[in-house]
C-alpha cells in the first residue's frame, strides 16, 4: 500500500482524500467494517499496491471506496460480517441435566 494511504488515519481522511460524500451517521456506525471491505474490493480488484497519486489510479481506488460505502448504506455490519469475528461459531450446548435448580 502506498505510503499515502498509510499516512491516512481515520475513515473520515479516507472518504476527504477520495473526495467522496458520506453520511457521518452511517460512517459513525460502521466505519471500520467500510475500511475492511475497502480494502476487500482493493485487493479484489488489484489495485491495494496501486499509486494513488496517479489519477487514474485514485479514481479506480476512489470508485471501490464509493462501492464500500454504498454496502453499508443498504446493509449493516451485522449482516455483511467482514470480520472474522462474525463467522465464529459462538454457540454453546447445555444439556438440562446439567442445569441445576436454585434454592
Amino acid at each position: 500500500m502506498d505510503q499515502l494511504l498509510v499516512d491516512l488515519h481515520d475513515t473520515e481522511d479516507f472518504f476527504h482524500f477520495y473526495q467522496v460524500p458520506y453520511d457521518k451517521k452511517i460512517v459513525a456506525v460502521a466505519r471500520l467494517h467500510i475500511l475492511k471491505k475497502f480494502n476487500q474490493f482493493l485487493v479484489q480488484e488489484d489495485l491495494l499496491a496501486g499509486n494513488p497519486r496517479d489519477p487514474a489510479t485514485w479514481e479506480k481506488q476512489r470508485f471501490q471506496l464509493i462501492r464500500a460505502y454504498e454496502v453499508f448504506v443498504h446493509s449493516t455490519p451485522i449482516q455483511e460480517k467482514v470480520f472474522p469475528v462474525f463467522h465464529q461459531n459462538t454457540e454453546t450446548f447445555i444439556p438440562l441435566s446439567k442445569i441445576k435448580r436454585g434454592k
